[in-house]
């Protein structure tokens, strides 16, 4: 398999539409990348995602420094969607929670919940 083949996570999230450093973050969460964002074995070996090692010099010296880029396979890219989907319906169910959606108490005209809250229309007391 060549690089042709993959994609780095980064350009994977935009065409999923979702930020990279939310995705890195799921990712990191689902045990599918390590704290240092390389991709973890059993993903590697299922074929959803390789590691490809870079290098590049700091400016003005003759250092080399080493890095690894996680690649999205086209299998991967899959799994990748379902995780994403995964993860915002989990979102949704929590706002809803948090908003008080399902099964909140009614609020009396003019209060609030908080600043976050989504209050019905109520008409203004005369």
């Amino acid at each position: 398999m060549n690089t042709h083949d993959a994609v780095p996570i980064a350009q994977a999230s935009q065409s999923l539409g979702i930020g990279s450093r939310r995705l890195f973050q799921l990712l990191r969460s689902h045990g599918v990348l390590s704290p240092k964002n390389v991709a973890t074995r059993p993903y590697v070996e299922a074929g959803y995602l390789r590691n490809e090692h870079r290098s590049h010099y700091l400016r003005g010296t003759r250092i080399q420094r080493w890095y690894t880029v996680p690649l999205v396979t086209g299998a991967g890219m899959a799994l990748l969607q379902e995780i994403v989907d995964e993860a915002a319906v989990h979102r949704v169910s929590e706002l809803r929670r948090n908003d008080g959606l399902a099964g909140r108490e009614q609020t009396g005209p003019g209060q609030r919940l908080d600043h976050h809250a989504r209050l019905d229309p109520v008409p203004p007391n005369r």
